[in-house]
Parts: C-alpha cells; structure tokens; sequence
C-alpha cells in the first residue's frame, strides 16, 4: 500500500504539555495546518532540468513532416484566418485554442524577424510551436504539483515530471498543431490551481479564494479550446469541495465551502467563452442579434457534428473504455520511402499506463482506507475527465484522454517513491529503464523521424491488428 504522504497534521499549540487537562478536555477540532517544504536550489535545478529535456525530446526537427498532416489541416487554416482577419473556418470547436495557435506562429514570425534571415524557423515548425510549449509546460507543472501535494517530496515530483516528459502521446501530441496539448496544459494549471486553494483552505487562509478563481479561469480558457474542459473543471469543483478543510462553527463559511466553488465556476468558465468569441464579434462589426444568431449557429454545427454518427466518422474511432488500455492508437502520418518509414502514432505505452492504472487503483484504496487527500484529489480529477466520455454515443479518439497523463504519472510516481523508501531501489530502476529503453524504440514513430521497416515491423508486428 501506498505511505501516506499527504494528510494533514493537526497544530499544537506551543506550550501545552502532553497528557495535561486542558489537552484532554472537549473542545473543537484543532486547525488543520498544511507545510510545504521550502524550494531550494535542487529543486529549481532539477526543475529546469527536466523541462529543458522536455523541450529538446519534443523540439527536436519539429518540422517533421513538412507538411501538413492529420488535423493540421483544418487548425492551421483556422489560425492564418484569424492572424489574416478572416473569419474562422473552422467552425466545430470554440475560438481560444486556435487563437493560441496563431499567437504561437506570430511568436514565431517575432523570432524570425530577431534570428535574421538566415536562422528562419521553418513553417512547419512555426505552426507548432503552440503544441510544443503547452507541451513542454505541462512537465514542469507536474513536478511541482507533486511536488506541493507530498510536502516537498522531490524524488517523487521528479519522477511524475520524467513520466510525463517521455509519455508517448504527451511527446506526439506536443508536436502537431491541435487543441489538445493546449487543453491539456490549462486543464493541468487549473487542477495545480485547485489544489493550492485546498492547500489554503486547510490553513484557513483568505488567499484560497484566489487560487480557486485562478483555478476557475483557467477551465474557462480550457472550455473556450474544446468543450471538454468542463470535465476537468468537475473534477476540480468536487475536489475543492470534498477535500476542503473544517469550516469551522459558524454555518457561513460550511456554506461558502460548497457554493463558492460551483459559482466559481457557473460564473466564471461562460464569461472567459464568451470573450473567446471577441474576434468573430470583431469582425461582424456588431453584437446584435443576427451576430448571436450566427453564434448560436456555430453552437448547433458542433453538436451535430458532436452527437450525429452519420457525420462524426473515422477509421480510427472508438470508445472511452478503451483509451486506458490502448486499444486503438492513432496513425497520424505514415509514409514509406526509399525503404524507409516515416510515421508518427499517438498511443500511450503499455509499460506505463496499464501499470499506471493498477497505480491509480492502490492510490484510491489509500484515498479510502486512510483518508489520504491528495490520493484522493488525484483519483477524482482522472475519473472526471475521463469516464464522463461515456456520454459520447459516437466514440472519439485515445488522445481525449491526455490530460489525464500528468495524474497518472503523479499516482505513479507515489508507488515508485515507496518502492524507493521501503522495497527496495531495483524495482523503481528496473521500471524506469524499461520504460526509458521503449521510448529510445518507438521515438522514431512519435516524431516522424526516418527509421527502418524492419524497426517497424518489431515495434508493430503484422498481428498487431489495430495497432498497424
């Protein structure tokens, strides 16, 4: 069983000796107090370590391939529509995540314009450079919600972080211009966010409100990338009232704890939508009702596109249940030349999620039998955003459940430090080298880089079925 690593211990007051009368006389609960441990030197350097090996895993030729490929298609042209101030043609996701695609490719053009004409990014690189920061950044957010939800564990906030920074779909994902690894990231700051209000919350300090607002904003721009933001933002209202601290006596702060969060919530995720749609109000020039009307009508094309089966097809769809287990990965691009494959594949390894998920099961015992918080924060907010997929009637694909990764990693990373604390330093290695000797194998077909078809034949036999 996982240590418990998280819960709470309560203050004593200075001054009061053990086993005294007063000690032992009824009385209210004391405070629940919550101490991070300070973040030192190590911690800023293994910190900065570990994004920049994100960075360079998932920069590495990011004009590969030089075309265009998968959904680029259609995120691409969205964002040259809005850098062009042409409406967007993009019509069946909300505005924010293209946007942020096109202030990647303006950043882009700044660097260009700053290198000099003989240091140009290349296009391809520049339409991606979106992907491959949210990407990047949600390595470093991993280690430091780790981090703050084990007090100051740094082994185990460094090996959730290394987790995420090798996952598979996290380095395919963070290498192609698409809203997910963009929803990911915010989903990601929103759930840190949520977590420091408990965190507050527990201290009974004012600032928890705050962090709950931030935490409210940031499922706002997420909601405003894809609709699914919304089961990140359930997971994350729950938790903040669930695992919140006592309320105290008065029945005004019991109250603020289970309305504040919702309304938090209700209040600020439909304004941040609203304002994503400021360019297309923008450019009809107008807020009166035709342009509503228009809006509204964008609002029916997703749902459609959404919900009918007869639109919402492809050959590599399928079914919540089983994105967990890899059943069906995803081949975004796939060439044969000159002998040679160049492909890249979203899915997820076997080595860490099917074993994650055994992870995250001992995880939510701990989260019952020892009321452990953070166990149970963690638990909840991977439920949310993904078992409410099961109110798709039409499927989807196996990176709807990105977000989830960093939650996987963290629930990993909290049996792996206790196999490192009590069952000895071998197992940890031996799962970290394996788990690091796959990715050296399939980094190839994550990334597009050229490699041999005999390579591909090992990495995906002709058996294989669904995965070729």
């Amino acid at each position: 069983m996982v240590r418990n690593l998280s819960t709470p211990k309560p203050s004593v007051s200075p001054g009061r000796p053990p086993g005294s009368s007063e000690e032992q006389s009824p009385g209210p609960a004391p405070p629940v107090v919550w101490k991070v441990r300070s973040f030192d030197l190590r911690d800023a350097l293994l910190l900065v370590l570990v994004t920049l090996f994100a960075f360079g895993l998932r920069a590495w030729h990011l004009e590969l391939p030089t075309e265009k490929y998968f959904d680029e298609i259609y995120y691409v042209k969205a964002a040259q529509d809005y850098l062009s101030a042409r409406s967007d043609s993009n019509t069946v996701h909300p505005p924010l995540g293209k946007i942020q695609i096109a202030a990647g490719m303006l950043l882009a053009d700044r660097l260009d314009a700053w290198l000099g004409p003989a240091d140009q990014i290349p296009d391809p690189a520049e339409w991606r450079i979106a992907s491959l920061l949210s990407g990047t950044l949600v390595v470093p957010l991993t280690f430091m919600l780790g981090f703050r939800m084990t007090r100051g564990n740094r082994s185990l906030a460094l090996c959730a972080a290394f987790l995420v920074a090798v996952d598979f779909m996290s380095v395919a994902l963070s290498r192609i211009s698409m809203l997910d690894m963009v929803l990911a990231f915010w989903m990601m700051a929103g759930w840190y966010c949520a977590w420091r209000f408990l965190e507050e919350s527990w201290n009974q300090t004012p600032l928890r409100w705050h962090w709950a607002t931030m935490s409210a904003l940031a499922f706002g721009v997420a909601t405003a990338c894809k609709w699914n933001g919304l089961f990140g933002a359930l997971g994350a209202c729950l938790a903040m009232q669930v695992f919140s601290g006592p309320a105290g006596p008065g029945s005004r702060e019991r109250l603020a704890r289970w309305l504040v969060p919702p309304l938090l919530m209700a209040l600020t995720i439909p304004v941040v939508y609203l304002l994503s749609y400021g360019p297309f109000f923008h450019l009809e020039g107008s807020l009166g009702f035709a342009a509503w009307q228009k809006v509204l009508g964008f609002h029916r094309v997703m749902i459609e596109f959404r919900y009918d089966a007869s639109q919402f097809q492809h050959r590599y769809l399928s079914y919540f249940w089983e994105w967990p287990l890899v059943l069906r990965p995803i081949w975004f691009h796939y060439q044969v030349e000159n002998g040679a494959v160049s492909g890249i594949v979203a899915f997820g390894s076997i080595v860490f999620w099917w074993t994650s998920l055994l992870y995250l099961l001992e995880v939510g015992l701990n989260a019952v039998n020892r009321r452990d918080r953070a166990a149970g924060f963690l638990v909840l907010a991977w439920l949310c955003q993904w078992a409410l997929w099961a109110s798709s009637t039409t499927g989807g694909f196996i990176y709807y459940v990105l977000p989830g990764v960093p939650l996987l990693a963290l629930a990993t990373g909290l049996v792996l430090d206790d196999w490192l604390g009590s069952r000895g330093r071998w197992l940890a290695a031996v799962y970290l080298v394996v788990l690091s000797a796959l990715f050296v194998a399939y980094y190839p077909f994550l990334t597009g880089l050229p490699a041999s078809e005999d390579l591909f034949n090992v990495l995906f036999p002709p058996w294989a079925g669904r995965w070729r």
